[in-house]
């Protein structure tokens, strides 16, 4: 039995939307998965590896001759590596046709995707990245009995995990959390995109975990699936924030001691803000203190009842939930009484561990009171 009882983002999410799937695959209940790829690559896996090597804050002030053929490394990188496996699940030599199809498919929109988005980034990028792919994992308070923490029927302490594909800092050094999303045909209603919240929940795991940090708001970086001709790369800057005119800090601004009270800046007003290309769309959402606070006591509403041994399973049949579904056989199966078990024995495997690949530039391990982001101080336990 794990020592922590672990909730993941992505279970939280399968449990708001398909109790029956969640049971499926959520590690503290079935815990399966496919045991066998469905496709040879995952385009959001991709662009995230390689986005990661782009944002790499070590880099950050890097002339682009030098990181974006790192960057492009990192992309093909990923098509390899994600092949490799697939061949290695199935024992397969080669791909079979279909396959072969699709993956050069992919390979030709990821890399027309990454260089059209190395051309508009520059025009949009008005920040300087701390951190990429970072591992965002917390306690989750019991807002039924404030000062305590959310504890599983068997006595382990309940953390809430997701990966924050990037954090970044502003030209007045406020931060932001950003997410990087693929979009398959029309824009989504931007008022869609602030709803979600995810994004939020990095925010609410950031302020709990380093007491006293602020992030104002949460930054969704789209890009439209397809094959977009390629814009030249920059030959300057790749943003208009310098890491070297930014400083990192551990405490909001409140809590920072000023000698002289009239050199304090006046804060920054900051509304919603949309930028966009046919292929490219940023939206920059202000979230308040009361927002992210709020989002809190939902997910501790949601955690209790997730863990209730007694909890509800049932399906949540809809067109958006059943297409992607991993487990829509056995769902039907179960449906009509069938053999459920023999259908999972034959078609499903235990999940495996979900920590970051070895060896990916811009993959930072699991962050508990140090390492890559000890400068913003002490994280609470």
């Amino acid at each position: 039995m794990a020592l922590h009882y672990v909730i993941r983002a992505e279970e939280r999410a399968s449990f708001l939307r398909c109790r029956r799937a969640w049971n499926f695959g959520s590690r503290e209940r079935r815990s399966l998965e496919p045991a066998l790829p469905s496709a040879a690559v995952d385009l959001q896996r991709t662009l995230l590896e390689a986005l990661a090597v782009y944002y790499f804050p070590g880099m950050w002030d890097w002339q682009p001759a030098i990181v974006l053929p790192l960057v492009r490394k990192a992309l093909e990188d990923s098509l390899r590596d994600q092949q490799a496996e697939y061949l290695t699940a199935h024992g397969l030599a080669s791909l079979p046709p279909g396959q072969a199809e699709l993956t050069a498919q992919r390979h030709r929109e990821a890399t027309a995707m990454l260089e059209a988005y190395i051309g508009w980034a520059p025009t949009a990028d008005a920040f300087s990245p701390v951190g990429v792919v970072v591992e965002a994992d917390t306690t989750v308070p019991d807002h039924r009995a404030p000062g305590r923490d959310i504890v599983s029927p068997d006595g382990r302490t309940v953390r809430f995990r997701d990966r924050v594909h990037g954090l970044v800092i502003d030209e007045h050094n406020n931060y932001w959390i950003m997410e990087h999303r693929l979009v398959h045909g029309a824009w989504p209603d931007v008022d869609t995109v602030a709803l979600d919240d995810r994004c939020l929940a990095w925010c609410w795991v950031w302020q709990r975990e380093y007491g006293g940090m602020r992030i104002e708001g949460t930054i969704y970086n789209e890009l439209r699936v397809g094959t977009p001709e390629a814009v030249a790369p920059p030959s300057g800057p790749r943003g208009s924030v310098s890491q070297t005119d930014t400083y990192i800090r551990p405490w909001a601004p409140a809590q920072e001691a000023v000698l002289d009270s009239s050199a304090i800046p006046t804060p920054p007003v900051y509304e919603l803000r949309v930028q966009r290309s046919e292929h490219f769309r940023r939206i920059q959402v202000p979230r308040s203190r009361e927002e992210i606070s709020s989002f809190g006591q939902r997910l501790s509403a949601q955690v209790l009842d997730m863990i209730d041994p007694d909890v509800l399973i049932y399906p949540n049949p809809a067109p958006a939930h059943c297409g992607p579904c991993e487990f829509r056989q056995p769902c039907i199966a179960t449906n009509a009484g069938g053999d459920v078990e023999g259908l999972l024995a034959d078609c499903y495997q235990p999940r495996e561990h979900d920590g970051p690949r070895a060896g990916r530039l811009g993959a930072v391990a699991p962050n508990r009171g140090g390492g890559a982001l000890s400068t913003f101080g002490q994280r609470r336990r």
